[in-house]
């Protein structure tokens, strides 16, 4: 691949909203929960 994509952020103001529209865009990706000091979010692995 000569192009990889290795990182990108999405704001959302609901996480799990947007969690749940890309498991059924990529149903194949495993989400992994990150509780930070000040945000909430993702990994996608």
């Amino acid at each position: 691949m000569k192009n990889p994509v290795n990182w990108f952020e999405i704001a959302t103001t609901d996480i799990e909203r947007a969690k749940k529209f890309y498991l059924e865009v990529f149903p194949k990706t495993t989400f992994e929960y990150v509780d930070m000091p000040d945000t909430k979010m993702y990994y996608i692995l």
